[in-house]
């Protein structure tokens, strides 16, 4: 990856909205990953092996991890540790999430 590199997450966004239903990778080096998901499956859960941020762009929910149930709108920060069961449910239309994935494998 170039030392510099530069991404227009606005425009990535837009893009991967018009083109796709579920996450799209908009960034990828090394212990990082940030993908958008303008519209995730309602209910899926999932897991990752390292820690997680998902930033709330737009719409409003409900984020779950393991069993605890929190609503959330734009502009909410959520955490999943490494191993935690988590995921979005019960959203708006125009729900939309930037993720990132990010450090060294982790076991719970």
């Amino acid at each position: 990856m170039e030392q510099n590199a530069f991404a227009d997450l606005v425009g990535c966004g837009a893009q991967a909205s018009e083109r796709t239903r579920g996450a799209v990778d908009i960034f990828v080096d090394g212990g990082i990953e940030v993908r958008f998901t303008p519209q995730p499956t309602d209910g899926t859960r999932h897991t990752y092996d390292r820690d997680a941020l998902s930033f709330v762009a737009s719409g409003r929910g409900f984020y779950r991890a393991d069993d605890k149930v929190t609503p959330v709108s734009a502009g909410d920060l959520c955490f999943a540790a490494a191993g935690t069961v988590h995921g979005f449910e019960k959203f708006t239309p125009d729900f939309a999430v930037w993720t990132i994935v990010y450090g060294g494998v982790k076991r719970r």
